[in-house]
């Protein structure tokens, strides 16, 4: 016959083993602290579990379509990235896969405020490598990127001579439009009755600056 005192001590027992047991359940799925790979963990995947993988970097406020900023304003962020590195040439997202020409490490509090007023007008890609606290590095063939069009702002006004003012007689002018007014190529003119020039109808065609162009005013429109 069992006692009370003999199914004490097997529950005792019993429940020692089951502590030790989880006990080396733990030990066996957490790693020795300060034990790391590589590559940084960042958020699940696809199966709910955390993935490695290499840094990301993201831009926020790059240009876009056709733009004549000149000065870059733009942020860099991303899961688990502190640092970055920068590329910013005429070309499309190919330029990117090239290590030459990055600039940096930055931090990512720090701005980019590149100016790239010399690039020419056309295709335009800023690059971006980002890297984490493991100093593991986002591939230069998967760098990120932001591509947009250069454009060179229009003209404010454009200065010329041979044209009447106040009140004249003449029915028709010589019209003068110099290289040096403004960095101007080329022009359009049209000569009307009033003030407003507004609207595209009636005017020219395009004119290289620096050359003379005559047009006769009849009644008083062009």
């Amino acid at each position: 016959m069992r006692t009370a005192t003999h199914w004490r001590r097997l529950f005792a027992a019993g429940l020692a083993a089951s502590l030790a047991l989880s006990c080396a359940k733990t030990a066996a799925e957490d790693p020795t602290p300060g034990d790391s790979s590589s590559t940084e963990t960042y958020g699940g995947g696809g199966g709910g579990g955390a993935t490695s993988r290499s840094p990301e970097a993201m831009i926020f406020s790059a240009p876009s379509g056709e733009s004549s900023v000149t000065v870059l304003a733009v942020d860099i962020s991303g899961t688990g990235v502190t640092h970055y590195k920068y590329k910013l040439a005429s070309g499309g997202s190919e330029i990117c896969a090239d290590s030459s020409d990055y600039q940096g490490e930055f931090s990512v509090d720090v701005r980019i405020t590149a100016g790239f007023s010399a690039l020419a007008d056309g295709p335009v890609t800023l690059c971006v490598i980002g890297r984490d606290v493991n100093e593991t590095w986002q591939d230069f063939a998967d760098a990120t990127f932001e591509s947009w069009t250069k454009v060179s702002p229009a003209p404010a006004s454009v200065s010329f001579t041979g044209a009447p003012s106040g009140t004249s007689a003449l029915t028709s002018f010589m019209l003068n439009v110099p290289p040096a007014s403004g960095s101007i190529a080329a022009y359009k003119f049209k000569a009307i009755s009033g003030t407003s020039c507004a609207g595209s109808a009636g005017f020219s065609a395009e004119k290289t600056a620096g050359t003379l162009s005559s047009r006769q005013r009849v009644d008083g429109s062009g």
